[in-house]
């Protein structure tokens, strides 16, 4: 799998910070911007520069593909903000095609649902960079419906990287979904992390 950035984790404990403290019942985290980012949610970044206000400095980057990816990501984390959890005794952090491998372990016995979620999660593959926003929206939309984790930081790098490494994302992705489903069963949920670095055309590769 690709490794993470620092900056990207920072990014991501960043956005960790806005969202409630599930050990904290009266915790409701920063709910002006969870709001904020949920209503860029489908938009570009120039479409609306609403939630500049709340996180403006953790969505600043010194590149406008690299904003705009923050920009993507920090509106889906908006819509579930629930990540892989830090704890050393769970699965590790992994990748989107992991988050997907929980989903469908959870719904096995119901196998309409399987089948239905491989169907999305086929044509998130497939999707060209221009419509990699509007699958994501869904697919996150997707995890939510069942609580399931995301690691954040990695979802960022993947982001950044998609129209230049796509084919080995991708293929990361599938991996995690059909060939690596014990890093994925059994992960728990708990709140985000994560930044990110301009060197995305330097993607390192365990």
């Amino acid at each position: 799998m690709s490794q993470v950035s620092p900056q990207a984790r920072e990014f991501a404990n960043r956005l960790a910070e806005l969202a409630p403290d599930p050990r904290s019942p009266r915790d409701s985290g920063n709910r002006a911007a969870l709001a904020a980012l949920r209503r860029g949610l489908g938009k570009s970044l120039g479409e609306d520069f609403e939630a500049y206000r709340y996180v403006g400095r953790i969505l600043v980057a010194s590149r406008r593909q690299d904003e705009e990816a923050r920009y993507l990501v920090a509106t889906l984390f908006a819509l579930h903000p629930v990540s892989w959890t830090d704890d050393p005794a769970a699965p590790r952090r992994t990748n989107l095609g992991a988050s997907f491998r929980v989903l469908a372990s959870q719904t096995e016995a119901e196998r309409a649902d399987s089948r239905s979620i491989e169907r999305r999660f086929v044509a998130l593959l497939n999707c060209h960079a221009d419509d990699l926003a509007t699958h994501l929206r869904h697919a996150v939309s997707l995890l939510k419906s069942q609580n399931v984790p995301i690691d954040w930081a990695q979802l960022l790098e993947d982001v950044r990287g998609w129209s230049r490494w796509g084919e080995r994302i991708r293929s990361e992705w599938a991996r995690a979904y059909w060939g690596a489903a014990e890093i994925a069963d059994g992960a728990t949920p708990d709140t985000p992390s994560g930044d990110e670095q301009d060197n995305g055309d330097n993607r390192n590769v365990n």
